[in-house]
């Protein structure tokens, strides 16, 4: 179908292997392949960067959040990346798991290993965080595209030494 032709909440097979279904205007559900989060958007959230959770609506069980924080100490709070860009008060979506496709990633290659920049909040890095800078794994860029570029979005909070089942802090 062509994009005009895929409102929220129609289903649709791709031809391959893929079953799709319209999320928002903006986002189509790879059934089976991606997980999103809905939530209400504590801050301006863009496309593409990585989202913390910041609190929560009330007994509506949705989420807020917010571009990460540069810096961020706790990873327990990082939602996910945005699927869509998200106004300040609105609703959208988060990726927290499949390819997230559409948007710019011509500053990376094929393969980059990607990461949470420990200098901008909410923004990505192909840069291997260094200690004390905490390591936040998000994904991997599929395809380095200025448009049509596509990650694929897994991400992994990493662990601090107090985190560990087998290590004893005090």
């Amino acid at each position: 179908f062509p994009s005009h032709d895929r409102p929220i909440g129609r289903v649709w097979w791709d031809g391959g292997t893929t079953m799709n279904m319209g999320m928002t205007a903006n986002v189509t559900s790879h059934i089976s392949e991606d997980t999103f989060f809905y939530v209400k958007a504590s801050g301006a959230i863009t496309k593409g960067q990585l989202c913390a959770f910041t609190g929560v609506v009330g007994a509506s069980g949705v989420i807020t959040a917010a571009p990460a924080g540069a810096g961020i100490t706790n990873a327990d709070y990082i939602v996910g990346v945005a699927a869509e860009s998200i106004a300040s008060g609105s609703f959208g979506l988060i990726q927290w798991f499949g390819t997230l496709r559409g948007f710019d990633t011509s500053a990376w290659v094929d393969g980059d290993m990607l990461y949470l920049s420990p200098t901008y909040a909410g923004y990505l890095t192909n840069v291997k965080p260094v200690a004390p800078q905490h390591m936040v794994i998000v994904g991997y860029v599929v395809y380095a595209h200025a448009i049509h570029g596509k990650i694929f979005v897994k991400v992994d909070n990493g662990y601090e030494l107090d985190e560990l089942h087998n290590v004893a802090i005090t």
